[in-house]
């Protein structure tokens, strides 16, 4: 399994593996999208937007969940035909400009309007950037070099590109169909269809023989680009992490109308701890409201914060419209170094991700640092010493494709072909299976879990269908971790550790959609140890107008101020805090403070001492230890008073009034509470109108009766007992 062709060495020249990281929201999967159209590794009736965001829930929430490799094959022409684009994609700039214009109305006057006013639209707009076009022009349709029809498309764009506008719901088959076939019938090779729907769509269809004869990609030779798409939201930050570790470069996007975010910072710390190259780009150019200058000065001051020099000057671009993405992936192929590998060294990977397929069973993505593997070959993973046989192998297209043979410098996959999910490890190294003397690689460091909830499952489901669930899904999200424990009303569930309440909610609907088990579960907290509690380093970003607000909310929070300067126009905090305070609405309140403009990225720091107290619970004279919880001292009253509070409006009225009590150190003896009460509250007894049956006559019947209700329930109160409800329990734990 070693590497022994010649050839290897201009191949591992043509390789380049790169991610793209950014805040959320950047528009990292868009412009994932114009990569995979421009290097036309997806064929057009395939794509969709968003394609590298294969999760349903990925789709729904609009984040990026799960990094996704793909491999882009950047064509270079040399010796391309005259009425190409000679950059490679048919009519490349004319396509990107009339995307742009369809773009701007859809921005300015959006759906709902006839055919005819966005036809009229797109004149104006086509004048603008001086494009030549022809209005509903007669072409013939031949049929076997006869002519047979004329055809009347809304535009013909410079004699290269027939244009047509739709106002429908959506795009159907039919309406694809028809274009292809009057191309089909004409001399033209490349239809736009624009649908100002109730999303904009822009399809390109294109009837081109000469395009599609291989002969003529002989003619070309291409790069090799390995991208990993990555998630931007924090709490899927080891996502991230794995995929620096397996490329040489990174696309750092920034969103041209906020600019420089707090994700932004923390994702480029992490990259240039693994000493990769950087690529600046500036994204959503095709908004009015960019901030070009501002943003650029905010890279240099990072360029000096992080004493680093980025690759190149700052790329602009619009993921959306496709305006400069050709330069940006040059860009990649020219500054992003070539793989580092022991060429001739005997095989030797590592795995960064993983899934579980029912035929091929764990299927492991690999970066390939030594050596080569080929189909049917034997592998072995050091940690468990797990033997694969016959393996099946190949990259990512961006589903599974096979090919011959994985070699040093490559990303790919291999299907192990076992059931066995506990011997494939996330960043564990993989060897030939004859390889015995092979060291293992420095895998990755596993992120600590910042919040901890309790899954019990409902109904008929049993916690070991529980367990399975949660192997399968840590199998793909290594930072998952969890143990078993039980409670005394809701019975055996896990308690599980997530790096961050958006994680949790994302498992939880995955368990529930994906394995159709019915959970409840509860809030999130974070664990204390030993008298001592996690505290987070956080980075935030904020206009200079909401410096005052945002100082005052952090106070509030017990933050602890390490860091203050001006990133341009914005101002860039570094705050330590207590875990807990973070995850209990903080940001919300951020958000709130400055007007929906700042934002925060936070990482674990360490723990500290703290002053911590025990809450317990009384209710009706007796203890309940499975609603008790530890907090913080200074944080103890108000905590106390929300669960007084919630049992108040959970519990159902009994016959005999219900005392709740919440303090610390409390015990209870002959019907008396002692300890240190901090909250109480009351439920009131029902009460049956005693005096109902009773008319008029001597005051004195109704006040005995009345007096003899009364002892009742006092009795009532100092004998009663209460079984609180699951319910109630679920409430509470939410």
């Amino acid at each position: 399994m070693k590497c022994v062709s010649r050839d290897f060495y201009t191949f591992l020249m043509d390789i380049k593996n790169f991610c793209i990281i950014a805040h959320i929201d950047a528009g990292k999967s868009t412009l994932a999208d114009r990569f995979l159209e421009l290097t036309k590794t997806v064929p057009e009736r395939l794509m969709r937007e968003q394609l590298l965001d294969q999760m349903e829930l990925e789709r729904e929430h609009g984040v990026t969940i799960k990094l996704q490799p793909c491999r882009l094959l950047l064509e270079t022409p040399t010796n391309a035909d005259k009425n190409t684009d000679k950059r490679g994609l048919l009519y490349e700039d004319l396509t990107y400009k009339i995307r742009g214009a369809a773009f701007k109305i859809y921005n300015k006057i959006g759906s709902g309007f006839k055919e005819s006013i966005y036809v009229n639209s797109l004149s104006e707009e086509l004048k603008k950037l001086g494009i030549l076009f022809e209005r509903e022009k007669s072409l013939d349709i031949n049929y076997e070099n006869k002519k047979v029809g004329i055809y009347r498309p809304d535009f013909i764009i410079d004699s290269k590109i027939i244009l047509e506008v739709k106002a429908l719901p959506f795009i159907g088959k039919v309406e694809k169909q028809q274009i292809w076939h009057y191309l089909k019938g004409s001399d033209y090779r490349l239809a736009l269809l624009i649908n100002f729907g109730p999303q904009l769509d822009i399809q390109r269809i294109i009837y081109d023989s000469v395009r599609d004869n291989p002969r003529s990609s002989r003619q070309k030779s291409a790069v090799t680009l390995n991208l990993i798409d990555t998630p931007g939201h924090i709490d899927f930050n080891y996502e991230v992490s794995r995929s620096l570790a397996a490329v040489e470069g990174a696309i750092l996007l920034i969103d041209g109308v906020k600019g420089v975010q707090a994700q932004t910072i923390t994702t480029l710390r992490q990259a240039l701890a693994q000493k990769l190259t950087i690529i600046p780009a500036i994204n959503k150019i095709d908004l009015p409201m960019v901030q070009e200058e501002e943003i650029i000065a905010q890279l240099q001051q990072l360029e000096k914060d992080f004493q680093f020099n980025f690759a190149c000057p700052p790329l602009f671009i619009s993921a959306k419209t496709g305006e400069g993405v050709r330069e940006l992936l040059n860009a990649v192929a020219a500054k992003i170094p070539r793989p580092a590998c022991q060429i001739d060294e005997p095989f030797r990977a590592m795995t960064f991700d993983s899934i579980y397929d029912e035929h091929k069973g764990v299927i492991i993505y690999l970066r390939v640092f030594s050596g080569r593997i080929n189909q049917n070959e034997s592998i072995r993973a050091i940690a468990k010493n797990a033997i694969a046989d016959k393996i099946k192998l190949g990259f990512f297209n961006p589903w599974l494709a096979e090919k011959a043979s994985l070699s040093a410098g490559e990303i790919g996959w291999v299907a192990t072909g076992q059931k066995d999910l506990s011997n494939w490890v996330v960043g564990d190294t993989i060897v030939g299976a004859d390889n015995h003397s092979a060291t293992a690689r420095p895998g990755y460091q596993k992120p600590q879990a910042m919040v901890f909830a309790s899954f019990y499952p409902q109904g008929n489901t049993e916690s070991n269908r529980l367990r399975q669930a949660l192997e399968k899904i840590h199998l793909t999200d290594a930072s998952l971790e969890f143990k078993p424990e039980h409670h005394s009303v809701l019975g055996n569930g896990f308690q599980i550790g997530f790096l961050g309440a958006f994680h949790l909610e994302i498992i939880k609907e995955r368990l529930e959609r994906e394995e159709k088990i019915a959970l409840a579960a509860t809030r999130p907290q974070v664990k204390y140890q030993n008298d001592s509690e996690p505290w987070a380093r956080t980075t935030l970003i904020t206009p200079s107008t909401s410096l005052g607000s945002i100082i005052e909310l952090c106070q509030k929070h017990r933050g602890q101020e390490k860091n203050l300067h001006y990133l341009g126009q914005e101002i860039l905090l570094e705050y330590e805090f207590p875990l807990a305070e973070i995850i209990s609405g903080f940001y919300d309140e951020l958000k709130s403070a400055s007007r929906g403009f700042a934002s925060m990225s936070y990482e674990m720091s360490g723990w500290r001492p703290a002053e911590l107290v025990n809450l317990e619970v009384v209710v009706a004279n007796e203890k309940i230890p499975a609603l008790a919880k530890i907090v913080v001292e200074e944080k103890a009253t108000k905590e106390a008073r929300k669960l007084a509070e919630k049992l108040r409006d959970g519990l159902p009225k009994q016959m005999f009034e219900v005392k709740i009590q919440v303090g610390t150190g409390l015990n209870t003896a002959n019907g008396r509470t002692t300890g240190a009460i901090l909250a109480s509250e009351r439920v009131a007894a029902m009460r049956k109108d005693v005096i109902a049956k009773l008319y008029g006559g001597d005051r004195t019947r109704k006040d005995k009766l009345l007096k003899k209700q009364a002892a009742g329930k006092k009795k009532m109160t100092r004998l009663g007992r209460l079984a609180v409800p699951d319910k109630v329990y679920l409430e509470l734990l939410k």
